[in-house]
């Protein structure tokens, strides 16, 4: 979670120093779109989420590149903007946006879903960016 609130803190100073998408411009490219539509639940799960799937409206940071069992692969994070720690997905695609996977935070961060049924390796990525 130190990393959701760190990543608001660094939101003013994102603009200047981003050279990396964020999630929700990510978003605009039909691959990252596709492959994030296919993950995400078809009803949303809090009113949140339907709003920022509809509008983009969330907390992001720029996405950073990892690795997971030799391949590369975008993170993201996206919060909702009076909620930071409460309510938030953490998302990683395929290079390309050919395939995401991701963990959601489901009624203010005690309850999380899996989502894309990612690998042990995938899940453990995810969990990290989480701290």
């Amino acid at each position: 979670m130190r990393s959701i609130l760190i990543a608001a803190i660094m939101l003013c100073a994102a603009p200047c120093l981003a050279t990396e998408p964020t999630v929700t411009e990510l978003m605009k490219d039909r691959a990252h779109r596709n492959a994030w539509d296919s993950v995400v639940p078809k009803r949303p799960l809090t009113k949140w989420w339907a709003h920022y799937s509809r509008t983009g409206w969330g907390v992001t940071e720029p996405v950073r590149t990892i690795s997971i069992d030799g391949k590369a692969y975008r993170l993201g994070i996206v919060s909702e903007p009076r909620n930071i720690l409460g309510s938030w997905i953490i998302v990683i695609f395929a290079q390309g946006g050919k395939q995401a996977w991701g963990l959601m935070s489901v009624d203010g961060g005690t309850t999380v879903r899996w989502l894309g049924n990612p690998s042990q390796t995938q899940r453990a990525a995810l969990s990290a960016a989480r701290r």
